[in-house]
């Protein structure tokens, strides 16, 4: 049963992370495992490289505790495969679109891929009982010049992700950034 083992040992826990192969997300994954985390990486490479979780294993020196699995988020059946063969504790999600310039010309899509990934991700999670997610909201107004001209289609994709896991698991989110 998922989340059994949350108040043990790190050696004992697998953390799913979306988005792995990305920036934040290999940083991440290196983290966890130095830690001592079984982690479990899905990425699509949409945006990331396979090549970043060879590194990853490499850095760390602890590739048998890494799994990739090239999915996408929207893709619930592999989502339900993935959930399926590992006893996943707890996810940290980082996948989604996130090039501001792209978001305001393509907000469908940017929609459609970080709204409803998001929602298919913790549908999965919720079957497969997980409640212990952490996401990055890909949105965070910050006082600069930069990021006061993030769009404004991006942090309503966040509020969405925000509210839609606050009332699917009360008590239970963490948005980063907040």
């Amino acid at each position: 049963m998922a989340n059994k083992s949350l108040a043990t040992a790190p050696a004992d826990q697998t953390i799913l992370v979306t988005g792995g192969a990305g920036f934040i997300g290999s940083h991440t994954c290196v983290e966890l495992l130095e830690q001592g985390y079984n982690v479990v990486v899905v990425d699509d490479l949409s945006n990331s490289s396979e090549e970043a979780i060879r590194r990853i294993g490499e850095i760390t020196g602890k590739p048998e505790k890494l799994t990739f699995y090239q999915v996408d988020i929207l893709d619930r059946e592999a989502l339900d495969k993935v959930f399926a063969a590992h006893d996943i504790d707890a996810i940290i999600h980082f996948a989604g679109f996130k090039a501001v310039g792209e978001s305001t010309q393509k907000p469908l899509e940017y929609y459609w891929n970080n709204v409803t990934g998001s929602l298919v991700l913790f549908d999965v999670a919720r079957n497969h009982d997980v409640k212990n997610i952490i996401f990055d909201r890909l949105w965070r107004p910050r006082d600069d010049p930069y990021h006061r001209r993030l769009s404004q289609a991006r942090g309503h994709q966040s509020l969405w992700r925000d509210q839609i896991h606050a009332r699917a698991h009360p008590y239970r989110s963490a948005p980063c950034g907040s």
